[in-house]
């Protein structure tokens, strides 16, 4: 038996279809004038259901031991992940499936591959609202991938950069002189001393405009350090947790609310820090972070970060040298 074979080949076919389907409730949606959010959340809504009910309690209930194995096969092998579904398939999973079962196991592994499909459909789809909102709005199906973009916050691909520029044509070099202006304020006395001199809706409008300008994932890494603050029972100034709370609170995936913890991708970027990323990923969230906090002189958090840093690249020597 081709175990791969027989999960890859579910695993693209619900994708393919879960794909389909949305795209066709978006259009509907779009041609009776519905909310975006609306219909996001019910999409979000509507496929969790689908899963748990069709798939996941199923699994849990009737395949517990394998089903548990096959959600840590990251602690079982390194490779890619086509090999450790491979391994996993053929090795720890089957015995564990011939202990107490009877049915078939190339059934198992499509049901298998069927929920995890989907699970990854409705975390991608969840954590990319903001991408497909643009899609909905402008009708740029062409532009719906479906899958996350590797090493890059979706707002830095070149699709999502098309469709902002095609939506707002003239914010294109106004966003470009904020975000650098921003950037700059906080270097010089000169450019603090012009910041108190603006009337408060400028201040309000430039601190909107940085507000705006944070990810989700540096939204959840600031939570990370907050976490990490509160274990450590470090206090954190209460001016500063007010506006840690606005500039974090306000990260647009509610999955945390009605899904299981281990389901919601957040949920792990959050527990995990930099280490939810690979590579130069971790260096980059974490400069991208510093680089917009400093304009709030949050020096608590500011200062975690920093010493972060310094050991993402004292780890980074160690490799090196080992």
């Amino acid at each position: 038996m081709d175990c791969l074979n027989i999960y890859e080949h579910f695993y693209k076919k619900a994708q393919d279809v879960s794909k389909r389907m949305i795209i066709a409730e978006m259009q509907k949606a779009k041609f009776k004038n519905r909310p975006f959010l609306t219909l996001h959340n019910k999409i979000i809504k509507n496929l969790h259901n689908y899963i748990k009910t069709n798939f996941t309690n199923n699994l849990e209930l009737n395949f517990k031991e394998s089903y548990s194995i096959f959600q840590k096969k990251y602690t079982y092998y390194e490779g890619t992940e086509s090999e450790k579904v491979k391994w996993i398939l053929e090795d720890e999973i089957i015995k564990a499936f011939k202990k107490n079962q009877t049915s078939s196991y190339s059934s198992f592994i499509a049901d298998l591959a069927v929920e995890t499909s989907l699970r990854v459909a409705l975390n991608h789809y969840n954590n990319y609202r903001n991408y497909y909102q643009l899609i909905y709005h402008l009708n740029k199906y062409e532009y719906f991938v479906f899958h996350d973009f590797k090493g890059i916050a979706f707002e830095s691909s070149e699709y999502f950069k098309i469709m902002m520029d095609e939506k707002y044509p003239h914010k294109v070099k106004e966003r470009e002189q904020k975000l650098k202006m921003l950037a700059l304020q906080s270097t010089t006395k000169k450019e603090t001393k012009n910041i108190t001199t603006k009337s408060k809706s400028d201040k309000e409008q430039d601190i909107m405009e940085l507000l705006d300008s944070f990810t989700d994932e540096e939204k959840f890494l600031i939570i990370h350090v907050i976490n990490n603050l509160i274990s450590k029972s470090l206090s954190i100034p209460v001016t500063d947790l007010m506006k840690l709370a606005r500039i974090a609170g306000t990260y647009e995936d509610l999955s945390i609310f009605y899904m299981s913890p281990r389901e919601v991708t957040p949920y792990s970027k959050v527990s995990k820090g930099i280490d939810y990323y690979k590579g130069d990923k971790q260096r980059k969230i974490i400069d991208s972070t510093i680089l917009k906090l400093s304009t709030f002189k949050i020096d608590v958090v500011n200062n975690y970060l920093v010493g972060m840093k310094t050991k993402y690249l004292q780890n980074k020597v160690n490799i090196r040298k080992a």
